[in-house]
């Protein structure tokens, strides 16, 4: 008896000793999903003395830069794990901006653990679990090089570190971080956690944030849409209950007391109990800097399937509405009730019509992709 109590005192302290640290440690790292197809292409970061080689898509290398370019476009993968095809999407739509000479474009590639096989990734190369990657989670500890890890967001950081060459891009005046589905995720966490973006102004290079069809959203406070009047407030069994009455036939309803709904602050989806790279900054320090940053929240005005396979039907997603297109605008309410309407001076929230769920048709779109990436009229 008491060796099964010691054992599983030990089991209970090897799970919660990374999340006392801040440090989320997968337990679902062995998923089968792989890469489509991986881009051939590396640039090189640290996370301390280990240098990694990231895979990316780009229309030009970084190590080469840009003498004419202004806008830097930085575009993140889906769920699919498809960064060479946004990549060739985006690029398409730069030309159809007319901003190919003015424009670079890089397509960094966040491979998963099934990739090292699939893909013969050298050993350099981090892989993540195959969503963790679109919240700004760490690569997954393995052996040699892989034994560091290092958070997606900050391979963002370096990538746009990089562009602080004058003596490679003496142009660029203009970065964009945009990703659609999962990488719309992406982009609404990184947007609101990262550190560079003041970094990144003194340097002369404005910021802009792109999120599009996302799943769901990092929320600034503990409030959430009520499913009965759409007023903001913190989810309680009742608010459970009532999201459950509109679920439709045949979904499984929600437990008011489990683990999702009862955590569904936790981040990604709140502020509580951040993983290490949001957790650098303090709560006060990342919604301070939040209110002032450039960003943009597209939804496809036709993305509003309730059964599409990509969308989160966790409690901690559905308190924040039942579709994509519900979320968007919820999520919006819910910056002005948290900002106030000086959020309209600098972050939009742009439906865009005749569109659903697809990274091409909005990165192509005149009132999406090519207004809100190329400032295109």
């Amino acid at each position: 008896m008491i060796r099964k109590t010691v054992l599983l005192l030990l089991f209970t302290l090897f799970i919660s000793f990374p999340l006392l640290l801040g440090t989320y440690v997968s337990l679902y790292a062995d998923s089968n999903k792989t890469s489509p197809q991986m881009c051939e292409k590396r640039f090189n970061v640290r996370a301390g003395s280990q240098r990694f080689s990231i895979p990316y898509c780009r229309s030009r290398a970084l190590s080469d830069g840009h003498s004419t370019a202004t806008r830097a476009v930085i575009v993140i993968q889906s769920s699919s794990l498809n960064a060479s095809d946004v990549y060739q999407w985006m690029w398409e739509a730069a030309g159809r901006a007319n901003s190919q000479s003015k424009t670079v474009v890089f397509a960094p590639q966040f491979p998963v653990k099934k990739d090292i096989a699939a893909h013969n990734l050298e050993d350099n190369v981090p892989v993540w679990e195959d969503w963790e990657w679109a919240v700004g989670g760490n690569s997954l500890r393995l052996s040699g090089a892989r034994s560091t890890q290092i958070s997606s967001f900050d391979v963002i950081d370096q990538l746009i570190r990089a562009f602080y060459d004058r003596g490679k891009f003496p142009r660029l005046r203009h970065v964009v971080v945009v990703g659609q589905s999962a990488g719309g995720q992406f982009v609404n966490r990184y947007a609101i956690t990262n550190g560079i973006h003041e970094e990144a102004k003194k340097k002369g290079l404005s910021m802009r944030y792109v999120a599009m069809n996302a799943s769901h959203y990092l929320y600034l406070d503990k409030k959430r849409p009520s499913p009965v009047d759409g007023k903001l407030r913190v989810p309680n069994a009742n608010f459970i209950r009532a999201i459950n009455h509109q679920l439709p036939a045949g979904e499984t309803p929600h437990d008011p007391e489990g683990a999702n709904c009862r955590n569904y602050n936790d981040y990604p989806k709140g502020l509580d109990n951040l993983w290490s790279y949001p957790a650098r900054r303090s709560i006060r320090t990342i919604k301070r800097n939040y209110r002032r940053r450039d960003a943009r929240y597209l939804i496809g005005a036709l993305d509003n399937n309730r059964n599409d396979a990509g969308l989160s039907k966790k409690c901690s997603s559905d308190v924040q509405g039942l579709t994509r297109l519900t979320r968007a605008h919820l999520y919006w309410a819910h910056l002005k009730d948290v900002y106030g309407n000086m959020i309209r001076r600098y972050q939009k929230l742009v439906k865009v019509p005749g569109i659903g769920h697809g990274s091409r048709n909005m990165f192509n779109h005149p009132l999406g992709g090519l207004k809100h990436i190329f400032d295109h009229r």
